[in-house]
């Protein structure tokens, strides 16, 4: 069992309610739009929990702060952009297993260059107004990910984690998410353009694209999953990526291994 990451409480079975789990891969030809680096936390957290956005270096930014709960780790943001060069990465403090970010503005995210952890903590990006991951784009994470346009993350009987009706976090969501649940009737789109990885006259992989550590688990679950035709550019070797569409309303179940104890 891995305890560091998504995958030490999941396998992603997935289940759906009014809806289908359909695998795509459409030719996307949109260009991807020049966000700048704008990554910008909201005030929704409640109390005096905030997530904290600061330089890390030239064209980089740490983001530290959040709402912490036990083993989870919950971020919000009004906009969340990362422009081409520009590196965005969550600070992983002990004992965090899972980080949530959710983005609230009601605007698109453009991933256009390195999104990033410092640690081994699986990583949940919803954004319920779309994602976009450009041609350069790229991943540093120590875990497991998950990019969806969900509306809210469930936590069983805990309660829900919701970037169209936030509020502040409850101090029962310590415990692993159950599923993620979209209720618009269309669901938004994630728009994937990342250039294929490639392999150099020696046979070394290039690190280009998106690509989560070896053995971890890569998914995106949205609406339309628009993938650039023969370059879709994503990698999880010795793990799983799960490419999931919902044409309405319906929830993605989060499953454990049964191997979990």
């Amino acid at each position: 069992m891995r305890s560091h990451s998504l995958t030490s409480f999941c396998r992603w079975a997935k289940s759906l309610s009014s809806a289908a789990l359909m695998m795509s891969a459409l030719l996307a030809w949109e260009l991807p739009t020049r966000a700048q680096n704008e990554v910008v936390a909201d005030d929704t957290l409640g109390g005096v929990e905030r997530s904290q956005v600061a330089s890390d270096g030239p064209n980089a930014e740490l983001i530290t702060g959040g709402a912490i709960r036990s083993q989870n780790l919950f971020h919000s943001f009004e906009t969340f952009n990362i422009d081409e060069g520009w590196r965005a990465t969550f600070d992983n403090p002990a004992a965090i297993n899972n980080i949530f970010a959710r983005i609230t503005g009601g605007v698109r995210s453009n991933i256009l260059g390195t999104l990033a952890t410092n640690g081994s903590a699986g990583l949940f990006f919803i954004n319920p107004n779309g994602v976009l991951l450009g041609p350069q784009s790229s991943l540093d994470v120590g875990g497991s990910l998950v990019i969806s346009t969900a509306n809210s993350i469930g936590f069983g009987n805990a309660g829900n984690y919701s970037a169209t009706n936030p509020a502040a976090v409850s101090s029962l969501l310590s415990v692993a998410p159950s599923v993620l649940l979209f209720n618009e009737a269309e669901s938004a789109a994630i728009t994937n353009q990342s250039q294929s990885l490639s392999t150099d006259p020696n046979n070394n992989i290039s690190t280009a694209g998106l690509r989560v550590p070896d053995g971890e688990d890569l998914l995106l679950v949205g609406g339309d999953i628009n993938m650039k035709a023969a370059s879709s550019g994503l990698a999880a070797f010795g793990g799983r990526i799960d490419i999931g569409g919902l044409r309405t309303v319906g929830a993605v179940r989060l499953v454990e291994d049964k191997g979990y104890q």
